[in-house]
């Protein structure tokens, strides 16, 4: 006897709490969380019909979860890039904001001391927000050719400000405070 065919219906019945509290731990509780649980069931929905395997749909609709969450955070990172250029917005109270917007000024203005292999790369990945495929794009590279120059040129940016600059990091790496060495730095 053949199984009835899931629906998005039943789907929600059995994975919504869970996909939430997924999406939750990622990006936070609130508004944003439940808008991308219901991006994760529309996709769900257009792609149910394409499912061959019923007994894995659950792995399949936590992938889709994943991508959901990872395209908001790509998209996110693309309207916020780095610039010195931008009005800065009233100080937040949280202490880390101003050293981190202080050392992305900073940083920003050593990318032209970059050797010039890293300078482009960092430049289109750091200022103008490009993805690794954009980037490979537009300098002629492979994807895994464009990841490189760009991690290899953030870790001489890295180098750059450990020699001038004193970092305090959280547990995720952002920075919390920082100290400038000398005045040559600042």
């Amino acid at each position: 006897m053949e199984a009835a065919p899931l629906t998005t219906g039943d789907l929600w019945q059995s994975l919504h709490a869970d996909l939430g509290a997924f999406i939750r731990r990622r990006v936070g509780q609130g508004a944003l969380a439940d808008d991308l649980l219901q991006e994760t069931f529309v996709r769900i929905h257009r792609g149910l019909g394409g499912l061959d395997d019923g007994a894995r749909v659950g792995a399949w609709a936590y992938r889709i979860a994943r991508n959901v969450v990872t395209d908001h955070l790509r998209g996110r990172r693309r309207e916020e890039p780095l610039d010195a250029d931008r009005e800065v917005a009233a100080p937040q109270p949280e202490p880390s904001n101003d050293a981190a917007q202080l050392l992305g000024a900073w940083l920003q203005s050593m990318i032209p001391q970059l050797p010039e292999t890293y300078r482009e790369a960092v430049h289109l990945a750091e200022v103008d927000g490009l993805t690794h495929a954009e980037i490979a794009a537009a300098l002629g590279l492979s994807v895994s050719g464009a990841k490189s120059r760009v991690q290899r040129g953030r870790a001489h940016l890295r180098r750059m400000a450990r020699r001038c600059c004193e970092l305090a990091l959280d547990a995720r790496g952002r920075v919390i405070d920082l100290r400038c060495r000398d005045r040559g730095c600042e």
